[in-house]
């Protein structure tokens, strides 16, 4: 899979957050899938003020240690215009421009395509810069069982 390579223009983003790795997500102590479930059973995309993009949520990968085997920021939420009146608990980020390495994944189960796309994005040969990298789900992604997304890889 051939990824497009992109310039991606700086962005706010306004979503509920926690502190993980790779190695505590593949050893069964994950907070991932606890931050979705949580973002959607308190209807917090909803709660969000000042969104740019309506019907779209970026889960978020950011404040890298070091590279993917360090610890690092996730979030699930929405790009915003402006961080003020934050609603309680949710976290504000700050993502730069960047060059992006953009990956679609095919079409099939969430969260199946996810895992696949970062299988083959692991497997690349990508210069990643781990600064910000950010999957994105729009319309293509409604519905669970038959969904497409994209990965933005931040690359050097």
């Amino acid at each position: 899979m051939q990824p497009k390579f992109v310039e991606h223009p700086a962005f706010h983003l306004v979503g509920l957050s926690t502190r993980t790795s790779n190695a505590d997500e593949m050893a069964g102590k994950g907070r991932i899938g606890a931050v979705w479930e949580r973002f959607y059973a308190e209807n917090l995309f909803q709660k969000i003020p000042n969104q740019t993009e309506p019907g779209v949520v970026l889960a978020l990968y950011t404040e890298y240690e070091e590279d993917g085997n360090a610890p690092y920021s996730f979030a699930v939420g929405v790009k915003v215009s402006d961080v003020a009146d934050l609603p309680p608990g949710l976290t504000a980020y700050s993502v730069p421009a960047a060059k992006y390495a953009v990956f679609t994944s095919a079409q099939g189960s969430i969260p199946g395509i996810v895992i696949d796309i970062w299988k083959s994005i692991w497997s690349s040969q990508i210069k990643r810069a781990y600064r910000s990298d950010f999957e994105i789900y729009d319309g293509r992604s409604r519905d669970r069982d038959n969904a497409q997304i994209d990965v933005w890889v931040s690359v050097k």
